[in-house]
């Protein structure tokens, strides 16, 4: 094989490096670069899913236990009013029997 007349190869191929033409050196380079660039957008991009789902995560915690606290505290008042109601109540059927004691 003469070395002027180089076959064309794929760019995974490994080429005798004596018969690689500058040309190809370049498009080795060029191709070598765009997969890393792939790899670290692929990086990238997993990377940034998974601190999105850490922030859903984190978002929906804290939603959840909002609720919660709100409807707890909702829940209290309705008992706390039903309890001093019913402490009224009770009150005034004191006060209704002292007073019909009294007359």
């Amino acid at each position: 094989m003469n070395y002027f007349e180089i076959k064309p190869t794929k760019l995974s191929e490994k080429p005798d490096p004596i018969a690689i033409s500058a040309e190809e050196k370049r498009r080795m380079n060029f191709q070598q670069g765009q997969e890393e660039l792939q790899r670290r957008r692929k990086q990238l991009e997993e990377e940034q899913q998974r601190e999105e789902q850490a922030l859903r995560e984190r978002f929906f915690f804290l939603i959840f236990f909002f609720f919660r606290n709100i409807l707890t505290f909702f829940f209290f008042f309705l008992s706390f009013n039903s309890f001093n109601k019913k402490r009224r109540e009770k009150e005034e059927r004191e006060r209704r029997f002292d007073f019909e004691l009294l007359n």
